[in-house]
């Protein structure tokens, strides 16, 4: 089975695509990756306040417009937690769950910009304290049973679809995230695949199933993100290049406040010295094909970095449909 992994947060640079292009190309890619026969998929939404570049804010919105034009793939929403009052929040995940019949999943992070914290009025150091809370509460809304909220009953309706929840998958970028995702959620998605370990440890000390060891490469391996298939590698990563130069050390310049950093992304110089390191790929149809073999049909890319053009990303899952799915399957 082939499997594409698409990723939005509708950043762009300065020389990037307007958000209303974006927004309408996100929609655009979904639904051609959904009616795309003997592909399984999911679609990734992500969440960031106050940024200058239009970084997404609001994931739930914008994962319900995608369930819209969507009927097969898993989406997945990117919810930072602390920055919601719980009870709407379990209101509004619960109807994104019903309008996509159950394909939703929800990864609450606890954030880790202090501009976010600021903005929202937020203490950085209550963000795990709100994580516990905020999960517990989630937790009894989904039963759609009545129960006590600050001294005062309360009551959550309709349920999700999913039954008896949907799963509460954790994000982080600490150790201390993956062990408390192995205490209170359902599973992982760290920023660092290296903290899998820390994870599946926690797991067994609390007497949990940990599941399948991950592989060596998922824990450890180059981190690679393809953002561009074309005919001509050179001239489109000209194109695309201050993009993804862009992304790399805006996030760079975000995430050095986190303890040892977060493998995959670091404050770099120049889009040559970005493309030698491998990081962001822009390949020809032909290498796409051997790469996607050695991942065992699995093809991750995030079409739209930080603004690029629109036209790039329709020329490139065009050459996805044309000239690579035939090949694989």
């Amino acid at each position: 089975m082939i499997s594409i992994s698409l990723q939005f947060d509708l950043r762009s640079s300065p020389s990037g695509a307007s958000h209303g292009d974006m927004t309408a190309a996100v929609l655009d890619i979904c639904e051609w990756a959904d009616r795309l026969e003997g592909v399984e998929g999911d679609i990734r939404v992500l969440e960031h306040h106050g940024s200058t570049d239009g970084y997404n804010p609001s994931p739930i919105t914008l994962a319900a417009a995608i369930a819209g034009r969507t009927r097969r793939l898993a989406i997945s929403a990117v919810v930072l937690l602390p920055f919601y009052q719980p009870l709407r929040l379990a209101e509004d995940l619960a109807i994104l769950d019903l309008l996509s019949r159950g394909r939703v999943g929800i990864i609450l992070s606890a954030g880790y910009r202090r501009d976010e914290f600021k903005m929202f009025g937020i203490d950085p150091a209550d963000r795990g304290r709100l994580m516990e809370e905020g999960i517990a509460i989630l937790k009894q809304a989904w039963t759609g049973e009545p129960f006590e909220y600050c001294g005062k009953p309360v009551r959550v309706t309709p349920r999700p679809f999913q039954r008896p929840r949907p799963p509460i998958i954790m994000g982080g970028s600490s150790k201390a995230a993956a062990r408390r995702a192995a205490r209170i959620a359902d599973g992982f998605v760290p920023t660092d695949p290296a903290l899998l370990t820390t994870y599946r440890d926690e797991l067994i000390a609390l007497g949990k199933d940990p599941g399948p060891e991950p592989s060596a490469a998922a824990t450890g391996g180059r981190v690679e993100l393809l953002v561009a298939v074309s005919d001509d590698p050179d001239a489109t990563w000209q194109q695309v290049g201050a993009h993804c130069l862009y992304e790399m050390n805006t996030y760079a310049s975000w995430l050095k406040d986190i303890p040892g950093g977060v493998r995959g992304f670091w404050e770099e110089t120049s889009i040559d010295a970005l493309r030698q390191k491998g990081r962001y790929l822009v390949v020809t149809p032909e290498d796409l094909v051997r790469r996607v073999r050695a991942q065992n049909g699995a093809l991750r890319i995030q079409p739209l970095i930080a603004g690029i053009s629109p036209e790039i990303a329709r020329r490139s899952i065009s050459l996805i449909e044309s000239q690579v799915l035939p090949h694989l399957r």
